[in-house]
């Protein structure tokens, strides 16, 4: 067994390690900046005939190639990611941790504290500040070993904890994707949110479709409908949860306090409206890898 490992590493270091790879990655380039320019090519040819199922088969059998790789066990929540494609770690922090996120987000709105950076996107304003940076604080050993042996890598050495403020638009709210059901890509990603006070129904939290994260071939035929769509504007509708994953249940974390909720994005989630003004307040994580490499490290 340890021998069928030690090849199956060295073909992957050899595949990784090509230096042709820079050329197919300029030449990917090159087709991804010409379909978006000529958005009908992009329409016939990535859409069509189907070159977009044929990267989403390829990403999720890198996964499954990278799961063999790992000389360890998974941890018990790594099952319920699998299964439900998300789960809920509970008594995240300390007392005392929590204590310096909640003064650290007093200081951040009452303008005594300047740090991190904002940004506007998508009918919302966001605020960002490096957790490791300012509070020295880092992601749970046990998610970190779940969420790589589910994403197929070593370690999540590069990704980021984030102090992660929301502010709707009160013009536009609506404009927002986030609030209607959608994928955030085409393969497997993990985000990880811990609201630092718990959320009730009318502070807008988080909702997942348990079960969404498979890829099976009912799902196969939705994306490649989907896809066929012309520049695919339609969202994930509420019918077509029972068609596509049989048994699949809404769920919405809310009263939730000092708990990570690790979801697979690739399944479909929202985050709900918010009817109440001010910021939605979360320590939060991503995790994404390139889907065409056999290691490699996941990013923020």
């Amino acid at each position: 067994m340890r021998k069928k490992y030690n090849g199956l590493r060295r073909v992957v270091d050899r595949l990784d390690e090509f230096k042709g790879g820079r050329v197919v990655v300029g030449i990917g380039g090159f087709l991804g900046n010409f379909f978006r320019a000529y958005d009908k090519y992009n329409y016939y040819f990535f859409r069509f005939f189907g070159l977009h199922l044929l990267r989403v088969w390829l990403a999720n059998l890198r996964i499954l190639i990278g799961r063999r790789l790992i000389l360890r066990r998974p941890g018990d929540c790594y099952t319920e990611l699998c299964n439900k494609g998300v789960y809920v770690r509970k008594d995240v922090f300390t007392h005392e941790e929590l204590q310096s996120l909640n003064k650290l987000i007093f200081q951040i709105e009452s303008g005594s504290k300047v740090i991190g950076r904002t940004f506007r996107q998508d009918g919302g304003a966001y605020y960002l500040v490096n957790l490791g940076e300012a509070l020295h604080l880092s992601i749970p050993p046990d998610i970190v070993s779940d969420v790589s042996f589910y994403l197929g890598v070593d370690n999540l050495s590069d990704v980021v904890l984030w102090l992660h403020g929301i502010e709707d638009d009160s013009e536009s709210p609506i404009a927002d994707i986030n609030y209607i059901y959608h994928t955030d890509t085409y393969h497997h990603t993990v985000k990880g949110f811990l609201y630092v006070n718990p959320l009730r129904e009318a502070d807008g939290p988080f909702n997942y479709i348990t079960g969404s994260n498979k890829l099976t071939f009912k799902r196969v035929w939705f994306e490649f409908r989907n896809s066929c769509r012309i520049l695919g504007t339609q969202g994930f509708r509420a019918e077509d949860f029972g068609n596509v994953y049989p048994g699949s249940e809404e769920v919405t974390f809310q009263n939730l306090g000092n708990a990570f909720i690790v979801a697979d994005t690739f399944g479909f989630h929202r985050r709900g409206l918010r009817s109440s003004p001010g910021k939605r307040w979360a320590v939060y994580f991503s995790a994404r890898i390139n889907p065409f490499r056999f290691k490699g490290h996941c990013t923020s």
